[in-house]
C-alpha cells in the first residue's frame, strides 16, 4: 500500500511538472513583434517666425499616419491643446510674447513616438 501511494505522489508530480511546461506552448504565447518597441521621430527644423506665430516642417516619416504638436509657455506654464496633422509642416498662431518649448511626435498605428523638442523660442 505505502508503494502504491508513493507510485501515485510520484506519478502526479511528473505529470504536473509536464503541465507546467507545457501552458504556455498551448495557450498561444506569440513573440513575434509586428512593429518595431521604438518608433522614429520627425526631424524637425524651424522654417519662420513672426510677432505672434512660429512655422515648423519636417520630413515624412514612414509608416505614420500623422503628426502630434503642442506647446508649453514658460511664463504662464500654459500647456496648448495637441493639435493633429497629417501634413508635414505647421504654422502655429496668435502666440503671446514670451518662451515657448515646442513638442512634435510621429503617430503610427501601434502607438506613437518619442516627442522632440525645441526649446527657449522667443516671441516678441
Amino acid at each position: 500500500m505505502k508503494n502504491g501511494i508513493k507510485n501515485s505522489w510520484q506519478w502526479y508530480f511528473k505529470l504536473c511538472l509536464l503541465l507546467t511546461l507545457l501552458v504556455p506552448v498551448t495557450i498561444g504565447v506569440n513573440a513575434t513583434a509586428t512593429r518595431p518597441l521604438n518608433y522614429e521621430a520627425p526631424s524637425v527644423t524651424q522654417t519662420g517666425q513672426t510677432s505672434s506665430s512660429a512655422s515648423f516642417a519636417w520630413g515624412a516619416v514612414s509608416e505614420a499616419t500623422g503628426y502630434e504638436v503642442k506647446y508649453v509657455r514658460r511664463q504662464n506654464n500654459y500647456t496648448s491643446p495637441v493639435m493633429s496633422t497629417g501634413n508635414t509642416d505647421i504654422t502655429v498662431s496668435q502666440l503671446q510674447w514670451g518662451t515657448y518649448k515646442f513638442y512634435f511626435r510621429a503617430v503610427f498605428e501601434g502607438g506613437v513616438s518619442d516627442y522632440v523638442i525645441i526649446d527657449d523660442l522667443i516671441i516678441l
